[in-house]
């Protein structure tokens, strides 16, 4: 009896470490369905990243440029688009926190897991995980 009781907690654990490792971002955006607005046309170069292309998600706009989540390989991906210009956009991917800054875009950081720090003067809120930084 012993025995099945300590090979259950073995599954069990087992269980809980394979479904941790399989744990979705914390962007509520991930939960709903891609919607027409959240469509990103990627350019090849994002192939090497294995960005899912059903996964991509719109979170904002300010200045002009897009703010976009995806999945990928790597993590959850901040993708920017600055006047529709796909070809040349910028981004990033990992998981935590994923910054992205380039020439002519903003400093913008995406907090995938858990709350954001509290913002500071030079961060500005654009969504519960996406801040732009003066």
């Amino acid at each position: 009896m012993e025995t099945v009781r300590k090979l259950a907690a073995v599954v069990a654990m087992a269980v809980l470490v394979l479904l941790t490792g399989c744990a979705a971002s914390g962007i509520s955006e991930f939960d709903r369905e891609q919607r027409a607005a959240d469509k990103l046309d990627l350019p090849s170069r994002y192939d090497d990243v294995q960005v899912d292309s059903d996964s991509t998600r719109w979170l904002a706009e300010r200045d002009g440029v897009d703010f976009y989540a995806a999945q990928s390989a790597d993590g959850t991906c901040l993708i920017l688009v600055k006047g529709g210009d796909v070809d040349g956009s910028l981004a990033g991917c990992g998981s935590g926190e994923v910054g992205v800054s380039g020439l002519g875009f903003p400093t913008v950081h995406l907090y995938v897991d858990g709350p954001p720090p509290a913002p500071t003067e030079s961060m500005i809120e654009l969504t519960s995980h996406l801040y732009v930084f003066e």
